[in-house]
């Protein structure tokens, strides 16, 4: 990082104990975001990729068509 100075080991162990003395806290309220976010629902996402879904069934179709051409 650009703003980092010498220091010495003892501040250097401080900072690094902290640093982790705070993640299992903050993987908590990570956590707890992830399960506060609702899950879309599959019509909701079809919804959101139309041409998407359009193009998949214009290839599902194509292909269909081509395997009873034969």
């Amino acid at each position: 990082a650009p703003t980092d100075e010498p220091r010495t080991l003892d501040s250097f162990k401080r900072a690094v104990s902290d640093s982790m003395k705070g993640t299992p806290q903050r993987m908590q309220m990570n956590a707890m975001q992830a399960k506060a976010k609702p899950q879309k629902s599959i019509w909701s996402t079809v919804a959101e990729n139309q041409l998407l879904v359009m193009l998949a069934l214009a290839g599902i179709a194509l292909a269909a068509w081509q395997l009873m051409r034969k």
